[in-house]
């Protein structure tokens, strides 16, 4: 008998990890459209309203960009228009820095002991970790790492 594994996470929020599992896995590039809202909920066999919501959080973590009546693209993490959006960083005059990031990595890993009780999961369960670092002009000032749990799987 093989066995179910049940996820008490609400939908959108699983639909949600699993377009952003496409597009860590290289499924779909940074500046590449992405199936339509209708596509996506045939595909996935959820009502619009449901793709339309982990749509939405996808673009509220900047991972996508919704354009009405042009489509929906993946963002580019490295991008400098998206990196200066969000960022607040001053440098030792006061003067904002734009910069932009590069070296942008997301790699899906087994969580390592410290990680799996930071995240307060098991010690063997996937984890997502990013880094990138952050330029002025040529100058790297800043190294970015997160972690992350993937909430969505295939089973």
């Amino acid at each position: 008998m093989s066995r179910i594994q049940l996820s008490t996470k609400p939908i959108y929020m699983q639909l949600r990890d699993a377009l952003a599992e496409r597009i860590a896995g290289g499924e779909w590039k940074p500046g590449s459209a992405i199936p339509n809202e209708g596509d996506l909920a045939r595909e996935f066999g959820v009502s619009a309203g449901t793709m339309r919501k982990a749509l939405s959080l996808l673009e509220n973590e900047h991972l996508i960009t919704r354009r009405q009546g042009r489509g929906t693209y993946v963002n580019d993490p490295a991008a400098e228009g998206l990196a200066d959006r969000f960022c607040n960083t001053r440098g030792p005059t006061g003067k904002l820095i734009a910069g932009r990031f590069e070296a942008a990595k997301v790699v899906r890993a087994i969580a390592t002991d410290a990680e799996a009780r930071r995240l307060r999961i098991g010690k063997e369960d996937p984890v997502w970790r990013i880094q990138r670092v952050r330029f002025d002009g040529d100058n790297p000032f800043m190294h970015e790492q997160y972690l992350s749990r993937p909430t969505f799987s295939r089973t």
